[in-house]
């Protein structure tokens, strides 16, 4: 949480007049603050922790550059002159012994009748305008310069939040792309075993789950610091500051002090962003490594299963072989046996002998197994072959 403490000296004496300060106010406006009035346990019961306290001193007393430096104890401050020279203010941007910055507001003295008279004077805008400026803020106006340069301060301040943890990500941020590194490098091997990639990609995927950790966790950081440089130059703007001769401007102290940190949270952001990106891009391309390695073991192993596949065709006829002629062989003997018993039975049927006809009937016999056999064969296969051409069809419809 956010807190400013503003002290507003009276703007104006009687009928509009500058309140005459003595000397001690002019050198030593601070010497006094609003806090003073608020009790402690007030002040104690804000929730959070104060990120930024201020004492800000209003009041219509011009003061010389030599008594602005003594009114910040010789250190070096900043300034400009406030919506077209009506106003001025200086601070020294420091924290001194109770904690509170220091910033002192000069306005000019507001005529009230001076300003009616202006209003209805009919000259040209430019010269309304300077006119203007020569007859200083009204209370509200001045009410609402405060609120602004408490902005400003408050803004300024949050915008530096990011900064503490963009240079806290610079040695991790070197440790990954470092880790990234060595494993791009040993992506350039080409000898990699399959194992040895899946262990490279599983630290891949280690390190890629760290990098987004860390971004998810310093992106709403990081934003909001972007968000809060855009509202302070905003507050900036909207005083209209001019310099002041001798002073060094305060636009230019804000941004001497929140470019660089601005620049710094942008760099850690987009290098952790180029981080995350650059893993990934590393884990598709071992992945597309591993997917390649698998299909050449894939291939391997169709090549040798259908080696193996050739083997058992050789071998399954070879053995149809052998089944062929077993059979032929039982064939033959049972045939022999009715052939002799036949013979037996009626002689001189057959005017051959036993064994020429046993010779004749082998071929015979032989040829019609194997007829035989291979025209099963082909019914077994052709129970098969209509199931097969089916799914090779709706496989083919599937990729069209």
């Amino acid at each position: 949480m956010v807190i400013g403490h503003g002290d507003a000296h009276q703007m104006g004496g009687k009928d509009g007049q500058p309140a005459m300060l003595d000397a001690e106010k002019i050198l030593n406006p601070f010497e006094e603050t609003a806090l003073e009035f608020i009790p402690p346990e007030w002040l104690s019961s804000f929730p959070g922790r104060i990120m930024m306290a201020v004492h800000l001193v209003a009041d219509q007393q011009p003061r010389s550059l030599n008594q602005l430096n003594k009114v910040f104890m010789g250190n070096p401050f900043v300034g400009s002159s406030l919506v077209e020279g009506r106003a001025a203010m200086f601070t020294d941007s420091r924290i001194h012994n109770d904690g509170f910055a220091r910033m002192l507001m000069y306005s000019k003295p507001f005529d009230s009748k001076t300003m009616d008279d202006i209003i209805n004077l009919d000259i040209g805008y430019e010269e309304k305008q300077l006119q203007r400026a020569e007859g200083g803020l009204g209370p509200t106006q001045a009410g609402r310069i405060v609120r602004r340069l408490l902005e400003v301060e408050s803004y300024r301040h949050m915008a530096l939040l990011a900064l503490p943890l963009a240079k806290a990500l610079h040695p991790l941020m070197a440790e990954m792309a470092h880790e990234r590194a060595s494993i791009m490098r040993s992506l350039h091997n080409p000898t990699m075993t399959y194992e040895e990639q899946r262990a490279l990609l599983d630290r891949i995927c280690k390190l890629t789950a760290r990098a987004e950790q860390t971004a998810a966790q310093t992106q709403p950081r990081f934003s909001a610091n972007e968000a809060y440089h855009c509202i302070c130059q905003d507050r900036v703007a909207s005083l209209r500051m001019a310099p002041i001769p001798g002073v060094q401007p305060f636009p230019s102290f804000i941004n001497y002090r929140l470019d660089p940190a601005r620049r710094t949270v942008a760099s850690s952001r987009v290098r952790l962003q180029r981080q995350c990106e650059s893993l990934q891009r590393a884990s598709d391309l071992l992945r597309t490594r591993v997917e390649v390695t698998v299909e050449g073991q894939n291939k391997e192993v169709l090549a040798s299963m259908a080696e193996s596949a050739r083997h058992q065709i050789h071998l399954q006829e070879l053995a149809e072989g052998f089944s062929v002629a077993a059979i032929t062989y039982y064939t033959t003997s049972l045939l022999g046996y009715l052939v002799k018993g036949y013979m037996k039975v009626a002689p001189g049927t057959i005017p051959v002998e036993y064994e020429v006809v046993m010779s004749l009937g082998m071929p015979a016999v032989a040829v019609t197994v194997w007829v035989l056999t291979h025209d099963s064969k082909g019914s077994v296969m052709a129970l098969f072959q209509p199931k097969a051409s089916a799914d090779a069809a709706q496989d083919r419809h599937k990729s069209a």
